[in-house]
């Protein structure tokens, strides 16, 4: 009887265990399960923060090498901006310009102009020399100007040859002893005369016209020396009246009784226009 219950309680016992058994390993696997979810998740989680962080170190690698590339491309367009605008260099030196020749005043020469004409007046060259050492001669002579000048500021056309025959004209009529002003006057007659002649040579018409200068007729003009000072007398006749524009005539002896009395100067007599 006893053996009887003891084996019914027993038996009670196992089957009140048994549900719980399941229960038990249902809890444990379900125990698990969680973990291995939770395990998975932070796994995840990890996973995702490990890309986040490898996309976000990609994508600012990216933005430091675009940065990189744009600073490298503003540099060089910089560098080639600054190349174009810089100006070249020019190893070319500035000429000075030269000061406008001031024409001369025949009766009021300064001292520094009466210096040159002194200097220039000790050079001699004979008109039994060659026309081109005559040339150069007068060339050379030239004050302040060259001989380009002379004939941009010529108040007549003038050519080389007719320069000369002015010259040899006022180195014979008036001497090369005279006075600058005497052979200025004598010139400005030259000049005066030639601007009523309209054709290409009007200062070598001027004085060959007949009856007009006798040292042309007489052939004086060949045989004289011309200065330097002459030259330049001649010059400034040219460029500028520094006496009347009616200027005509001279004579050695006396004042043509038909012409208007001007000045005595240096033995010779100088007259008007009426």
């Amino acid at each position: 009887m006893k053996k009887k219950l003891v084996t019914a309680i027993a038996a009670a016992m196992i089957f009140s265990m048994v549900p719980a058994i399941p229960a038990a390993a249902e809890e444990v696997a379900t125990a698990a399960s969680s973990e291995e979810v939770q395990t998975a998740d932070q796994t995840t989680v990890s996973t995702d923060n490990t890309t986040e962080n490898t996309t976000e170190a990609s994508t600012d690698a990216e933005a430091a090498s675009d940065n990189e590339t744009t600073a490298a491309e503003t540099k060089s367009a910089k560098t080639v901006v600054k190349k174009k605008a810089a100006p070249k260099k020019t190893t070319k030196k500035k000429k000075k310009a030269k000061k406008a020749y001031k024409p001369v005043n025949a009766r009021k020469l300064t001292s520094a102009y009466k210096s040159k004409l002194l200097k220039k007046r000790r050079s001699v060259v004979s008109a039994r020399r060659s026309y081109v050492t005559r040339q150069k001669f007068e060339e050379n002579a030239l004050i302040d100007l060259a001989w380009s000048e002379l004939k941009d500021l010529s108040q007549v056309k003038i050519t080389r040859g007719d320069f000369d025959l002015m010259c040899r004209v006022v180195s014979a009529e008036a001497g090369d002893s005279a006075s600058y002003q005497a052979k200025e006057m004598t010139a400005e007659c030259i000049v005066n005369r030639a601007k009523g002649y309209k054709n290409s040579n009007p200062v070598a018409s001027a004085i060959r016209a007949k009856g007009q200068f006798s040292v042309v007729r007489n052939g004086a003009i060949n045989r004289v020396t011309v200065n330097g000072e002459t030259v330049n007398a001649c010059k400034d006749a040219l460029i500028k009246n520094s006496h009347s524009k009616s200027l005509y005539y001279f004579s050695a002896g006396r004042y043509f009784s038909w012409a208007r009395p001007y000045m005595h100067l240096n033995g010779t007599y100088f007259c008007l226009k009426k």
